[in-house]
């Protein structure tokens, strides 16, 4: 299940540098939804025939439609008529109960579900799936759809009122409509002409098998559902158009908002002033898929609590492009995260993540395009990869600020590969550490800014190529502040060397150097290692005072995430002891390997591991799978714990 293009990167670092800025240009040239689809298809695969052009419809009778509406409307209907074929024969090869499982695992990862994972027998049903094939059909329908808006805007000018329903098929006209969750049942294609319009319920929501479109040229839009809604594919194509100016409020929970979860869903949002809330999964993630969110208009303010804007998961691509100046962007700061006691967990705002060892991540982009743009997380976000995945944040603007607290803003971890472009001045990146550039394990760090009179900071272990890891960075203007600690190091461990090569290039510019007795400033190579190299050109001032101080980070609050997956762990505790052996040992296994909060209930697990009975601990060492790598340090435990008797 690996991804070409990331794999070529991660073998070319150089050459690969060159493409990740170019798939941002991309995003920035993209229009529609159309553009975003097709740029996430030619990414996530090689060989795969173009999209074919769009239905111009046939068949279609609406008696007491306007003939101004007939043809466009016909023409649509046949076009989400072929996705729906494409759709149902994609999933044609599931039955309901592989659906269920793909859910639990794949599904289960991406919602954060305690103690969720994906194990080889899911791997081995998930790769079936043709999500080439379904990605075309997404980018088909909304081809189809961009080249019906203008002859739909021409008759939304005639003023039409009214409301006309043919089977799968609601046009509604330039009154004000709403929309509540029995008017959207079964309905394939809705488009209404204009008004103030309301949305209660699941509208633009695919699900097994199905192909829906909503396109609504109205003003100020409400949409809300309490289930996956405005551009969800769950094993389907869903596309949600809003184009014209205006509000538009926006709120769903998982898989919502531009999300393809074994399928395509998009959402295109026309401002200025969209307000979009999510939880999990949402604005633009993809996974077995494609997700693209797209927003126009100043003032945006997004959320989402988790893998979402511009996440891609195994062999899918989550696109956000969010173009207008003004935007909030927060992501990723509901779940907090083992590793230390400020942490949350985010995967956002241009992340790629895989399961380790078992399949290969996907491709998530994030395009913030316009001035004063603010963004916010912190674990592995804007522009980070993990396990053969890749995130790219591509930020474009004047007077912008990223802040994320770990593995971030251009870090490649565990053969993972991440980019942070930023072209703008009098900006301000703030990281704790691992980020920004940083190379971890083979991972690739990527990082460029572009611009003056920047700030950037981070604490610790940024610009590094770490355990074989690689890291490019280039820094141009004048007048930049960079107190980044570790700046291009780069050790020799594990016998590799990692590698850093970065340039600092311009007039003014200013490197924290603690190490130093008293500044220098010139053109000139800093070595920190055989490995590690930074190129001064113009003038670049090395200063053990900067006048940058630490970051202050929020508090986590853990209780209510500790009592949930302590619960979740003892649930799951409960049943491994009532299997039987030796099933009952590798749950026993897997649990005290477990990435989590409970850290009583792992030891549990591991005790129990360790306290079989003798003529039972034959059952150790062949409860590990190689796959969970994360077993062996609690295998090698129990198995001297064993002595002889473990074989």
């Amino acid at each position: 299940l690996d991804d070409p293009a990331v794999e070529a990167l991660l073998e070319d670092p150089a050459r690969g540098y060159d493409s990740a800025r170019g798939w941002g240009r991309e995003l920035e040239s993209s229009s529609g939804l159309s553009g975003p689809l097709r740029l996430s298809q030619r990414l996530l695969f090689v060989g795969v025939a173009a999209a074919p052009a769009p239905s111009r419809g046939g068949g279609f009778s609406c008696p007491g439609l306007p003939a101004a509406l007939e043809g466009s409307v016909a023409g649509l209907a046949a076009a989400v008529g072929e996705a729906e074929e494409t759709a149902a024969e994609a999933i044609s090869l599931y039955t309901p109960q592989q659906r269920a499982q793909l859910l639990d695992s794949f599904g289960g990862v991406v919602r954060h579900r305690p103690l969720a994972a994906v194990g080889k027998d899911d791997v081995r049903l998930a790769e079936r799936f043709d999500a080439a094939r379904l990605i075309s059909a997404g980018a088909t329908l909304a081809s189809a759809a961009e080249v019906a808006l203008p002859a739909l805007r021409t008759a939304a000018r005639g003023a039409l009122r009214g409301r006309w329903r043919c089977g799968s098929v609601v046009v509604a006209g330039v009154q004000d409509d709403a929309y509540a969750a029995a008017d959207l049942r079964d309905v394939a294609l809705l488009i209404d002409l204009g008004g103030r319009n309301r949305y209660a319920g699941p509208a633009a929501a695919a699900g097994f098998g199905q192909a829906r479109l909503v396109i609504d040229l109205g003003s100020e839009l409400v949409f809300q559902s309490s289930e996956p809604a405005f551009g969800s594919g769950l094993f389907g194509i869903g596309l949600l158009y809003a184009p014209e100016p205006g509000r538009k409020t926006l709120s769903a929970p998982d898989f919502s908002l531009g999300a393809g979860f074994f399928g395509v869903g998009g959402a295109f949002l026309a401002g200025p002033t969209v307000t979009a809330k999510a939880e999990h999964f949402a604005q633009g993630a993809g996974a077995f898929g494609s997700g693209a969110f797209v927003v126009s208009g100043a003032s945006a303010s997004l959320s989402a609590d988790f893998a979402a804007q511009g996440f891609g998961f195994t062999r899918g691509a989550g696109l956000l492009v969010v173009r207008g100046g003004q935007t909030r962007a927060d992501c990723g700061l509901r779940h907090p995260d083992p590793r230390e006691a400020l942490a949350l967990i985010s995967l956002c705002q241009g992340a790629g993540d895989g399961p380790r060892a078992q399949a290969a991540g996907g491709i998530g982009l994030a395009l913030f395009d316009g001035d004063k743009a603010a963004l916010e997380s912190s674990y592995f976000a804007q522009g980070a990869g993990y396990w053969h995945a890749f995130g790219g944040l591509y930020v474009r603007g004047d007077g912008s600020s990223a802040r994320a607290r770990r593995y971030v803003q251009g870090a490649g971890v565990h053969a993972g590969a991440g980019l942070l472009s930023w072209r703008g001045s009098l900006g301000r990146l703030t990281a704790w550490g691992v980020g920004p550039a940083f190379g971890w394990d083979y991972g690739v760090g990527l990082f460029e800014v572009i611009g003056d009179e920047n700030t950037l900071q981070a604490d610790w272990a940024s610009g590094r190529g770490d355990v074989n890891g690689r890291v490019l960075a280039d820094i141009r203007g004048d007048r930049n502040v960079l107190r980044l600690n570790d700046w291009a190091t780069a050790p020799f461990k594990r016998l590799a060397a990692g590698y850093a090569l970065t340039r600092l290039s311009g007039r003014g510019n200013r490197l924290w150097s603690p190490g130093l007795p008293r500044g220098r400033s010139g053109a000139f190579d800093v070595m920190s290692s055989p490995w590690g190299v930074t190129r001064g050109e113009g003038s670049l001032t090395l200063t053990p005072a900067l006048g940058v101080s630490s970051a202050a980070w929020p508090a986590v609050d853990r209780g209510v995430a500790a009592v949930v997956e302590a619960r979740a762990m003892a649930a799951a505790l409960a049943e491994a002891d009532s299997l039987p052996l030796p099933r009952r040992a590798r749950r026993w296994l897997s649990l005290a390997s477990a990435f989590s909060l409970d850290a009583r209930g792992t030891l549990s697990a591991a005790a129990r591991l360790m306290s079989l009975p003798r003529d039972q601990a034959v059952l150790v060492v062949p409860a590990l799978e190689v796959e969970n790598f994360n077993e062996t340090f609690w295998i090698r435990i129990a198995a001297a714990a064993a002595g002889a008797a473990a074989g």
